[in-house]
């Protein structure tokens, strides 16, 4: 209820906070806003399953929805209707598929009833506002570079921007294969072996994610043959983007291990920080340098998010006197 509202509020005051927005950059963010709500539902109904170590689904849900997505810029792009409009509302679509995925699945395991327990109503709110704040920043960190460089960079670069997105974001299985284990398991071990466990992962996904990255950046020479020559830039693209998802992605298990040691409020301020920090890059580079900008932009903030967490994690550790071996 509380992001339904917030959702509409956006939806009615987003002439009044961007007046000097073209028409189409003020479709693109009420079409996010209207987006939110469904987007932070799966969300929480996959963490669910994650918490409950349903790992088959929660890991469907992280290829699937992905590929739709690439499916559908490809679908616009053969038809020659790709249009950052088109995209937008191809998200949207997506994002409500992901959501009516997720809730059917719920139900299906746990049933579903219309009494309302008040107490737990009320008491999940109150709990959500611990984490709102962190979701939302986190999804910030995730995909605001598409969501500026939509309304700011035309459609033909935007689709390719997507493509090699998509491509370069694939060496994330590696390291989501650890962080949709790190959070229960972290969780169910003390103090001290939990950061212990937390750095071990690191370790050994780290180089690993590394080797992977410099084979996709082979492979994606690739691309042209395959889709053809007006995705050559692409190429770029994708080796730029996949050192950012390199980082983004060790991000991710240090974020998911910093849960499990109930610190929840540093993992949102970190997110918050690193999302205001990467708005100012791509408010800055994108109109300069179009997608390479928005590509830069990625990079450094998820090097910045990475720096960080390891700084964090560095001080945890040496405070309990640990050493990870």
């Amino acid at each position: 209820p509380v992001t339904i509202i917030a959702s509409a509020f956006l939806l009615l005051t987003s002439g009044f906070f961007l007046p000097n927005a073209s028409r189409e950059f003020i479709h693109v963010f009420n079409i996010y806003s209207l987006s939110a709500p469904f987007f932070l539902l799966s969300d929480h109904i996959m963490n669910i399953f994650l918490g409950l170590k349903k790992y088959s689904l929660f890991n469907f849900k992280r290829i699937a929805i992905p590929l739709m997505y690439l499916l559908s810029i490809l679908f616009l792009m053969h038809f020659k209707i790709l249009t950052s409009l088109n995209i937008i509302l191809s998200y949207f679509i997506i994002v409500i598929v992901d959501a009516f995925i997720a809730i059917s699945y719920f139900i299906r395991i746990y049933g579903f009833t219309l009494v309302l327990d008040r107490k737990l109503f009320f008491g999940a709110i109150v709990f959500g506002f611990k984490s709102y704040h962190f979701d939302i920043a986190e999804a910030g960190n995730q995909n605001l570079d598409q969501l500026v460089a939509a309304p700011l960079v035309d459609a033909q670069n935007f689709g390719i921007y997507e493509v090699a997105r998509y491509i370069s974001s694939q060496i994330n299985v590696f390291s989501s294969s650890v962080h949709n284990l790190i959070f229960p398991e972290v969780r169910s071990l003390g103090l001290k072996q939990g950061w212990l466990l937390l750095g071990k992962a690191i370790f050994y996904i780290f180089p690993i994610s590394i080797v992977a990255a410099l084979i996709l950046s082979y492979v994606s020479s690739y691309i042209p043959i395959v889709l053809g020559n007006e995705y050559g830039e692409s190429i770029y693209l994708t080796r730029v983007l996949l050192i950012g998802f390199v980082f983004l992605g060790i991000c991710q298990i240090f974020q998911y291990g910093f849960l499990g040691l109930d610190r929840q409020h540093e993992v949102a301020y970190i997110n918050l920080f690193c999302l205001i920090f990467a708005f100012l890059c791509l408010l800055y580079f994108v109109p300069i340098y179009s997608t390479i900008g928005a590509a830069y932009s990625f990079v450094a903030m998820s090097v910045l998010k990475f720096i960080i967490f390891f700084l964090r994690y560095y001080n945890a550790v040496r405070s309990l006197d640990i050493i990870c071996r």
